[in-house]
């Protein structure tokens, strides 16, 4: 049996925690961001750490580059450098 979402956010904790520009991107494709998003977010914005645990497609890749895009998007343009890299998990081990 599943659990429930732990985290459900109103749409104004989704407003305080998401910018507009970030929301306006998910509304022209007709999506919201999902719990795990908004609580991995909310996760670093108080710098903690998370784990998450998903199925393949439930947004694990946004999830965890949606707070580091979230803050590069706050630097001003021309303040200074910025740089964002993307890593890959290893496949599984298949013995």
């Amino acid at each position: 049996m599943p659990s429930p979402d732990p985290l459900p956010f109103t749409p104004l904790e989704t407003a305080a925690l998401l910018p507009d520009r970030f929301r306006r991107w998910f509304a022209a494709r007709g999506w919201s961001p999902r719990e795990h998003q908004l609580a991995l977010l909310e996760k670093a914005g108080d710098d903690r750490s998370a784990l998450l645990i998903a199925p393949t497609g439930a947004g694990k890749t946004l999830a965890g580059f949606l707070p580091t895009l979230v803050e590069l998007s706050a630097v001003p343009r021309g303040a200074g450098e910025k740089s964002l890299a993307k890593m890959t998990g290893l496949p599984a081990y298949r013995p």
